[in-house]
């Protein structure tokens, strides 16, 4: 397939980086080269042929190309990190005469599966000064056990999120899906609302134990993808997350380069430390978004090639601007409504 002198043809290793490229189905290569060599011969473009994503390649391996998911454009920038295996990919075209960027194709059960599988978002919440307070013996069994009831009742208003105690630490998990326009599976991903979970348990920390907290916050891809957000074994002695994957263990990179760059003095102590792309992912305003008061520090991950960035900031903060981004968007609508009615107000009878 593919042999007209002006499709440019790519390798696996071959696959452009850090560019876009649209990623398709195998079961639309057939039909996408007759309609290219249609129009090769003087026909219209037609844009109904396939249903493209959105991707970046950003990193080749042996066996697989890390890549950048652009998942939503529409109601916040939504990016995902996936591993595209090479036993899934099946062919690479463009064209570049045409103006006709890469296209991946690829096996049609992968490009099903990462629609319709479970993503999750990891926050690592850890209690500040707990080694002290330990070598003073100040640490009451009274106030571990109300620490525990504590997020017993916080877990019950939240059945959404699963809640894992584990020494000083508490782990949040919450799991979303992309989803496809013609399965049941939609798109859930609403990043914000760990963000007051993450201000709950700084009250009951520092309720019930005196202390301050700070957390990591991640999104993306879990290999448990198929199973309920936790497991216990039926006699109540095995706890299971079901957590495996780069964003998983990305939180505890970013824990150690936090430590790190706090031991350099690199940046001041924040309450939280997120991941970029679910910062990115936030409906925040444009003007704070990009403002420089959210420097980005690098972070590396031993399951990805490509370096990552995480931004310390404030949970309240955050939330504020959020809140300032609902407003704006509410008086957007309010002012197109008002802009319809007047051009129908106006708009003279045929």
């Amino acid at each position: 397939m593919f042999s007209h002198e002006k499709f440019d043809r790519y390798r696996f290793e071959e696959v452009p980086l850090d560019r876009d490229i649209f990623v398709v189905g195998e079961r639309w290569m057939k039909p996408y080269e007759e309609m290219m060599l249609r129009f090769f011969d003087g026909a219209e473009y037609d844009t109904s042929v396939g249903f493209i994503s959105w991707f970046a390649a950003r990193s080749i391996s042996e066996d697989a190309i890390e890549m950048s998911w652009i998942v939503d454009m529409s109601t916040r920038y939504h990016e995902l990190s996936v591993s595209l295996p090479r036993s899934e990919f099946v062919a690479c075209v463009g064209c570049w005469q045409a103006s006709e960027g890469p296209r991946v194709f690829v096996t049609d059960s992968w490009l099903d599966h990462i629609h319709l599988r479970n993503y999750s978002i990891f926050a690592l919440v850890d209690a500040i000064g707990v080694k002290d307070r330990i070598r003073k013996g100040t640490l009451t069994t009274e106030s571990l056990l109300g620490l525990r009831t504590s997020i017993d009742e916080l877990a019950s208003r939240h059945p959404e999120a699963s809640f894992v105690s584990f020494g000083d630490s508490l782990l949040i998990k919450i799991n979303w899906t992309v989803g496809m326009f013609d399965r049941e599976v939609g798109y859930s991903y609403s990043p914000e609302v760990v963000l007051p979970l993450i201000q709950e348990v700084s009250r009951i920390y520092r309720d019930s134990l005196g202390l301050e907290i700070y957390a990591v916050i991640t999104q993306g891809t879990n290999d448990y993808y198929g199973s309920a957000p936790i497991h216990i074994a039926p006699k109540g002695n095995h706890v299971c997350m079901n957590c495996l994957g780069v964003p998983f263990e990305t939180i505890f990179a970013i824990d150690d380069a936090v430590r790190q760059s706090l031991r350099a003095s690199a940046h001041p102590k924040a309450q939280l430390y997120i991941d970029v792309q679910y910062y990115r992912s936030l409906q925040l305003p444009y003007d704070f978004k990009s403002s420089s008061s959210s420097p980005m520090h690098e972070y590396r991950s031993r399951m990805s090639e490509v370096a990552r960035k995480y931004i310390p900031c404030d949970a309240e903060e955050l939330l504020a601007q959020i809140d300032r981004e609902n407003i704006n968007a509410i008086k957007r609508k309010e002012e197109l409504a008002k802009r319809n009615q007047s051009r129908s107000r106006t708009r003279r009878p045929s």
